[in-house]
Formats: structure tokens, sequence, C-alpha cells
């Protein structure tokens, strides 16, 4: 079966190029963000390459855990967007891809980095200024978003700690999980994508990866400590809600790929 990249999920709106690629599913910021050497368009560069089939690192990735053996990936789309509350603007995906195995569907939310960080916020940071604006007369719906992202993902009692999670993974995890639903999907992956190149900023990389080892724990409710690279970790259940199921598998990967000049 050969795979295909398109727009939202539409297969007669197909992907062949890295210019197609940026004219029908361009990122958040445009121009801004698509440079060499940084992710969006790194990222297209990679899938680009061989746009028909799954690249091997993401094959070998898959193969490393039980639960992914002999999973064929037949669609994928850029910036995907999935509403996973009532409120304003729902989680865009760097690449949502959807396979099957064993005529059951998987679906897949890839995260691409180079070294930028997961977003700008903790959830507490996040949560305070949208407080502050509500205080000072401004209207917004984040803290119930927040409230009821919280209450989904991460199982009681939620302490502070929790509220230390950069506040990207939570919602980039909410859009997975409500897209599996959206699609009758029972098995989840969220893949952290490192490009990494002669000019990656170690120290931010490295902070990344503590980011997401903190987010691994308290997802897990301490089932697992921290994620090594080139693995999958899971199955895991959160409570959920209306928008966002707790009978779904979710699991977690990260993998590097190494650019050379």
């Amino acid at each position: 079966m050969t795979m295909i990249i398109c727009r939202n999920l539409d297969k007669k709106d197909s992907i062949i190029s890295i210019d197609e690629w940026f004219q029908k599913c361009p990122p958040v910021k445009g121009l801004e963000q698509w440079v060499d050497g940084r992710s969006a368009k790194e990222l297209a560069k990679y899938w680009c390459n061989d746009i028909s089939t799954t690249p091997i690192e993401l094959k070998a990735l898959l193969e490393k855990h039980k639960d992914f053996t002999d999973i064929q990936i037949d669609i994928g789309s850029p910036e995907y967007e999935t509403r996973f509350d009532q409120f304003g603007k729902g989680r865009i995906h760097d690449l949502l891809l959807i396979g099957e195995q064993n005529k059951s569907r998987v679906i897949i939310g890839i995260e691409a980095k180079v070294d930028e960080s997961f977003g700008n916020n903790t959830v507490k940071d996040y949560y305070l200024k949208s407080i502050l604006k509500r205080v000072n007369g401004e209207g917004t719906n984040a803290p119930n978003r927040i409230e009821q992202l919280l209450t989904a993902l991460f199982w009681k009692p939620i302490t502070l700690k929790i509220l230390d999670i950069m506040y990207q993974l939570a919602h980039s995890t909410a859009g997975l999980l409500a897209e599996s639903k959206k699609q009758s999907v029972k098995k989840a992956l969220f893949i952290v994508n490192n490009f990494v190149t002669e000019n990656t900023n170690k120290i931010r990389k490295k902070e990344n990866l503590a980011h997401l080892n903190y987010f691994v724990k308290n997802i897990s409710d301490n089932k697992y400590n921290r994620i090594d690279d080139d693995r999958i970790i899971g199955p895991l259940r959160v409570p959920g809600n209306d928008y966002i199921p707790s009978n779904v598998d979710l699991y977690i990967g990260k993998f590097d790929i190494f650019l050379h000049d």
C-alpha cells in the first residue's frame, strides 16, 4: 500500500513536494518558521524525501515496541487541526498519521523539534496569566480549558507538581486522543521527532528532554520516569472527558534524525 501525504486527510488533495507542503499546509507563522535547519521545514524535507513510503527511522522505532510491529501507514496530513474541547482553536499537529495494523487502525501524532522549546509556558504560567486577564476584565476561556485538560489527562489527586508541565505537551496529547475518538481508533502514539544539526543548541535540547521526561512521569502516574532515545513507552490510559477518550491506549515515543550538510 502506498502512503499518501495530503491536506486535511483528503487523499484527493495530495502533497508530493516540499513546495506543495508549504503551499497547502504552511506552519502557523508561515515563512517565519519555514527555514532550513528548523523543525517545520526539516519535517517536510524528511517526509518528502520519499513521499510514498514511511521513513526507515520511524519504521525502526515502531518495530522496537511489540504493540507497533507490522504497521502500514497509509495517510498523513501536516498542520492538521483537532478540536479537543468547546473552546477556541484546537491542536495543530505538526504531522498526523493514520495507519493499519492487523485490520485495526492506529493514529500517530508527530511533534517535530530541532531545539525549539515545548511552547513558552508551563501549565502554571499559562493558567496564572489567563486568571490575571480575567481579573483585569478581559474575556478568556483559557482557565476553563486548562482545568478541563488537567482533569481529563491526569489522575487525581492533581497536585501542584503537575502545573510545572509544559502546556504544549498537555495540549498536544489532548489533541491526539481527541482525534483518536473522532477516527474510532483505540491505539494512539505521540512521537517527538528531533532533528539534530551541527547548529542545534545542546542546552535547549537537554532542557526539552527534561520537560518531556517530567511530562512522561506525570501522565503515566509514575509508571515511567523517563523516555530513552529511540524508544516507545506505554500503553497508558487517562481519565478522559466528553472529547478526550478514557478507553484509548496512549503511547509516547521519541527518535532523533541526524542531519548532515
